[in-house]
């Protein structure tokens, strides 16, 4: 790092500057809707081929954040007391692989309204926890409600 790079890094114009984990979780969670609300939106005006591969991204993008939020219960649980593990774990395997039973055997519109109940569950089911307080739940709040809209948004695109 040169004498300017370290300037910069230290009066706090980079982007991590400071490796603060709810800083960079923040982040990481609102870049996160970035594909969902392109893909939602590219297929309101998109047609044909391009049209199916949009949707399909968005389907699989969505899946993906879908397991990705589910592994963080099965990651979660090794830190709570023993007797609260096993229906986190539970609850996590239980997400996932109707998840991926629901994309790859139901048509796109049932597999979308799957996607979006299993995102609101998923919420609901870490906020009713004790352990789920203060700003992570309530930026969790604000990613699930955006993650719903997109899911409308998409929905709404199938249905024209």
């Amino acid at each position: 790092m040169t004498e300017l790079d370290s300037r910069i890094f230290k009066s706090g114009k980079h982007l991590f500057s400071e490796l603060n984990p709810k800083n960079i979780i923040n982040w990481l969670g609102y870049l996160g809707l970035i594909p969902f609300f392109v893909l939602s939106s590219g297929c309101w005006f998109l047609s044909g081929w391009l049209r199916e591969r949009v949707s399909d991204g968005f389907l699989l993008y969505s899946l993906g954040i879908l397991c990705f939020l589910a592994g963080t219960l099965w990651g979660t649980a090794q830190s709570l007391p023993e007797s609260a593990r096993p229906w986190r774990l539970i609850v996590s395997n239980i997400f996932t692989v109707l998840a991926l039973i629901s994309v790859w055997l139901v048509n796109i519109l049932e597999a979308s309204l799957f996607l979006m109940i299993s995102y609101f569950c998923i919420y609901r089911y870490e906020a009713s926890k004790q352990y789920s307080r203060g700003w992570y739940i309530e930026l969790r709040a604000k990613l699930t409600f955006g993650v719903l809209i997109s899911h409308c948004s998409f929905i709404g695109s199938l249905l024209i």
